[in-house]
């Protein structure tokens, strides 16, 4: 298997996925692996060297997802990463923001604004991981580019989602979908319905009329 990017076509494929089990994008939570770690499973780093890993685990983060005490590649940390956000209450599609919350404070609805040892805090970093940030660009040259068919692009990606071009639907088709139904379910009719249904009326009425007079005239024209 090619290579793309600097990570190993395993860890590379494993973190791809990872991402997208967390509805986030990839090169957004690449942002903030590489403030965490620099994509380095075995680093130990923090305050007094005591957090490791991909998110810097804190001693009772590693006791509580179980991560094992031997050096592991990425493809092999990443479910104690997941593990670590579904514990903590982070749910698919949160957003970079709140996954960031999740390792900073510890759940997704941490202060934001509230800094660490080295006075990082969660609203001054993901900014930098959002794209055009240098941690986003970093993430980009380590990731290397995206199938575009399987993560959408980069804004399609940062919500998890692939839809394809002759599955979206405008914003004017999906309001006049739901004032459709909105009418079928409450028995409103928007003014083109109404027109619609007058301009039948009309028809069906001259259509009845000339029926009766047809029927009502004898053959040579007059009337019984």
């Amino acid at each position: 298997m090619a290579q793309t990017g600097q990570l190993s076509p395993t860890d590379r494929a494993a973190f791809l996925k990872t991402s997208q089990n967390l509805g986030l994008s990839p090169y957004e939570f690449g942002g903030l692996i590489q403030l965490e770690s620099g994509f380095r499973p075995n680093v130990m780093g923090g305050e007094g060297g005591r957090y490791k890993g991909l998110i810097q685990f804190g001693p009772g983060a590693r006791q509580e997802v179980g991560l094992p005490s031997r050096d592991m590649t990425i493809a092999e940390q990443l479910p104690y990463v997941e593990r670590y956000f579904q514990q903590r209450g982070y749910q698919p599609g949160m957003g970079i923001q709140k996954a960031y919350a999740t390792v900073l404070g510890g759940n997704p609805d941490a202060n934001i604004n509230y800094k660490d040892a080295f006075g990082t805090s969660v609203a001054s970093a993901v900014p930098r991981m959002k794209e055009g940030g240098d941690l986003y660009k970093t993430a980009q040259q380590v990731l290397g580019p995206l199938d575009t068919q399987s993560y959408g692009g980069a804004s399609a990606a940062a919500g998890g989602l692939d839809m394809k071009s002759s599955e979206r639907q405008s914003e004017p088709a999906r309001s006049s979908i739901v004032r459709s139904l909105l009418g079928q379910s409450l028995g409103l009719e928007t003014k083109s319905d109404l027109n619609k249904k007058n301009s039948l009326a009309n028809s069906l009425r001259d259509s009845v009329i000339q029926s009766v007079l047809s029927n009502a005239m004898n053959p040579f024209g007059g009337m019984f």
